[in-house]
């Protein structure tokens, strides 16, 4: 991947999301396909990038992190505590601190922030949700359509109706 350079006409939350979204569509088709659901692929991915440790932490508020030690390796705990589609969530922000994509920005933003709206664009590839959800709502309701993507895409509920 390249260095970019963000507009830094907009907002530091709007720069962080183009951020994130930019980097996962190029993600995705690197290391999965273009418009498909990675969904519990995720977890392969990073155990080919980095070493994986499973904890079960009761705290709700910690889902993982990304540790990278001075010999270069890379360890990401995930919280196995937390619902599988949380999981995955987190594991696909934890392939954003993975790949040092940070690294690869020319401006400041918000890390957290990009590297969320990058595991949710990687999760659900708009063209693809886009598709899907013009068909759904076609003949069911909204709030099922929702629930049907978050299936399909193993993303937590809160992201899919984002």
């Amino acid at each position: 991947m390249t260095k970019r350079h963000y507009h830094s006409g907009l907002t530091e939350r709007e720069r962080a999301e183009r951020v994130g979204e930019a980097h996962a569509y190029q993600v995705l088709n690197e290391h999965f396909g273009s418009d498909v659901f990675i969904g519990s692929s995720i977890e392969i991915k990073l155990h080919e990038l980095s070493h994986v440790i499973y904890r079960d932490v009761d705290d709700e508020k910690y889902q993982g992190a990304t540790v990278t030690y001075t010999t270069g390796e890379v360890f990401v705990v995930l919280n196995t505590h937390l619902p599988l589609r949380t999981r995955y969530f987190t594991a696909t922000h934890e392939l954003w601190h993975v790949l040092k994509i940070k690294d690869m920005i020319n401006n400041e933003i918000d890390e957290e922030r990009a590297a969320d709206r990058f595991a949710a664009a990687l999760m659900m590839p708009e063209p693809l949700v886009r598709s899907l959800w013009d068909n759904l709502v076609k003949d069911i309701e909204p709030e099922k359509a929702v629930i049907m993507i978050a299936d399909m895409s193993s993303a937590p509920y809160e992201a899919v109706a984002r």
